[in-house]
């Protein structure tokens, strides 16, 4: 509740913002969602590549700077492992899912028309949720879930591409790093991805 309450207060001041600046923009985004987690070597850490989806709003409030929200949500990605190596008929398995509600500024230190380079930086709140189970079920393994809400330094670069008066293509790059609060697990988010911006 409290990570949909910041990001409703971040759309709000942004459309505040906005309402006195010239130029909007609404993206849409899909991106290749590689997680990599530090943690015991004995067991799994959750490092796996997914896909994932999401979209942002945001404000040109200069012809170099802009405000930002975005929302990024991954998909739900697993790792199994056997329980009596080599057998594999009993695993342990666990799935994963990081959502970032992100608050960015950016900048373009070289404008052109068609193409700009724009880097980026700012805080993500993360919503992260780990199940872990056993297959098959109800073996020595407790099934167990996890929610960690947790504050992201998040840094990105990214550079749209004009096709049209008002459209633009984005490839982009965001990466969030992070310690999960109920087992001390860090790690890192890295999301290649490209998108597509109106620009009203």
């Amino acid at each position: 509740m409290r990570t949909h309450s910041l990001t409703a207060l971040l759309l709000l001041a942004l459309a505040g913002s906005a309402s006195a600046q010239t130029r909007i923009f609404v993206s849409g985004d899909a991106f290749a969602d590689h997680k990599r987690f530090s943690g015991d070597s004995t067991e799994s850490t959750l490092d796996v590549t997914g896909a994932g989806g999401g979209g942002g709003v945001g404000a040109q409030v200069s012809d170099r700077w802009d405000v930002r929200g975005e929302v990024q949500v991954g998909s739900t990605t697993t790792i199994t492992e056997a329980l009596l190596p080599p057998v594999t008929a009993f695993q342990s398995r666990s799935r994963n899912r990081i959502t970032a509600y992100s608050a960015l500024v950016g900048f373009s230190p070289a404008v052109t028309s068609h193409v700009r380079f724009t880097v980026l930086g700012g805080v993500s709140f993360l919503h992260v949720k780990t199940e872990v189970d056993s297959i098959p079920a109800g073996l020595v393994i407790v099934q167990h879930t996890s929610i960690d809400n947790v504050a992201s330094p998040t840094v990105g670069v990214e550079v749209p591409i004009m096709i049209g008066s008002n459209l633009a293509v984005v490839p982009a790059l965001r990466v969030q790093s992070f310690e999960l609060r109920t087992d001390g697990t860090n790690g890192f988010a890295i999301r290649p991805g490209v998108a597509v911006r109106w620009i009203q």
